[in-house]
């Protein structure tokens, strides 16, 4: 550069930033002193104070630092077990999560999400976490990640129950809309005893789902909740109950056991 080169606005404002090959100054480490930060995350926090983009209040940044390195030291506190430090940790995002995954998920799923979120938690920063960046932002991403999968979750079932809804739906309607002949009518009649006999074979809550859905007409995900299981996994159980009560009616008429 020429000796009669004048530096413009921003370049001043470039050579003015600190950046992160100086080290940490003075402040910064007199700030780190007394918020109890180790040496060996000095040059860390370092970097990532550095990171602030022009114009933005490092006083600010560097206070918020040292409240988020009091955190992660919270974290530990309870990895160590110290149970108030436990409390106050899941407390702190019970609250955050809470609000995120408020208008995502249903009241009664929520405190699982919650509980996985801190499962992830405590597998992920013990492995991953070497302060490439803060640690509630760190926290915050694991928590963006847990709910994608979840939300990918529920559409695949979601999906895989909207599929065996109609295809329920177009048999029981095949079903109906046939209308049987005087023959077929007869040998209804004298199934029936048959199918009684093999309904008493299945287990109750199989022979409660096939009286529930196929005589009562009741809802699939009214009993899915009576029966405290999921509609796919009502469904898969209708199917195979049905087909148990084929493979019995048919032994019966071609008297096999």
């Amino acid at each position: 550069m020429s000796p009669d080169h004048r530096p413009s606005d921003s370049e001043t404002t470039r050579e003015s930033r600190p950046t992160a090959a100086e080290g940490p100054s003075e402040e910064f480490v007199q700030a780190c002193e007394d918020a109890g930060v180790h040496p060996i995350r000095h040059e860390a926090l370092w970097k990532l104070y550095v990171a602030v983009p022009d114009g933005a209040a490092r006083s600010n940044r560097l206070e918020w630092l040292m409240e988020d390195h009091a955190h992660w030291q919270l974290f530990e506190s309870s990895r160590q077990g110290d149970e108030a430090a436990a409390r106050a940790f899941e407390k702190h995002w019970r609250r955050i999560v809470g609000a995120f995954v408020g208008r995502r998920l249903p009241p009664q799923d929520q405190e699982d999400f919650f509980l996985r979120f801190l499962v992830l938690v405590h597998e992920r920063v013990v492995e991953r976490f070497q302060w490439q960046a803060p640690f509630s932002a760190y926290l915050r991403q694991v928590m963006v990640n847990a709910w994608r999968d979840e939300a990918a979750k529920r559409a695949r079932l979601s999906s895989r129950e909207v599929e065996l809804d109609e295809e329920e739906q177009d048999r029981s309607e095949t079903w109906r809309s046939r209308e049987p002949s005087p023959e077929r009518q007869l040998l209804a009649r004298e199934s029936v005893a048959a199918l009684r006999s093999a309904l008493e074979e299945l287990n109750p809550i199989d022979r409660r789902i096939v009286l529930a859905c196929l005589v009562e007409e009741q809802s699939g995900q009214e009993l899915a909740a009576e029966l405290g299981m999921s509609r796919g996994a009502l469904y898969q159980r209708l199917h195979r109950a049905k087909r148990r009560l084929h493979e019995l009616v048919e032994g019966r008429g071609t008297g096999r056991t």
